[in-house]
């Protein structure tokens, strides 16, 4: 058993961005523009990365679901958990553990809010016949059903300073990828 992936990545908002994604968090539920550019490259490149390590060890192309279930997620940590304050930050780290042919997988996602949920409330909110016409409030069950992972209620992170979402995964090393990489060793 080793560690083969540990990285942590900062995400930030700035003053440029703080107009467009408090607009965001003022309007309707129903009419949510997107997130600045900047934040959402931001985003996109740090899902990419991930999604592009699982596909390397995993030897199984990315369908871009790991980026989705990361976009989404950061996305939801900037602009819901730390309310688009700039001097809060949001943390994506990702933990890869190989264990008989198996990658154990672990993405924490931290922001600085406090206000702690439900994931399974929230699946069955999205569920539930009478917001099945609203235009947000997806997040968690698309994270869970579309992407597969098993994802923990958040939990406030020592001295009350923000909370981690975690996310599990447990992804089987594909045989010819773990006798090309032994080979090359």
């Amino acid at each position: 058993m080793g560690i083969i992936i540990s990285e942590e990545h900062v995400i930030c908002i700035s003053e440029e961005d703080v107009a467009s994604v408090s607009e965001h968090m003022a309007r309707p539920k129903a009419d949510l523009p997107k997130l600045p550019m900047a934040v959402l490259s931001q985003v996109t490149g740090i899902a990419n990365r991930i999604g592009s390590l699982v596909t390397s060890l995993s030897g199984v192309e990315s369908e871009g679901v790991r980026s989705l279930l990361i976009e989404e997620a950061v996305i939801n940590a900037v602009s819901h958990g730390n309310q688009a304050d700039v001097t809060k930050e949001a943390r994506v780290k990702l933990r890869g553990v190989l264990t008989n042919g198996v990658v154990h997988l672990e993405i924490y996602i931290e922001d600085e809010g406090t206000k702690l949920f439900s994931v399974e409330q929230e699946i069955d909110e999205a569920l539930d016949p009478e917001n099945l016409e609203r235009p947000n409030g997806r997040g968690m069950l698309m994270m869970r059903e579309v992407a597969k992972y098993t994802i923990t209620d958040p939990v406030l992170l020592d001295n009350n300073r923000g909370k981690r979402l975690t996310f599990t995964k447990e992804i089987p090393l594909h045989t010819d990828h773990i006798l090309s990489c032994q080979a090359s060793t």
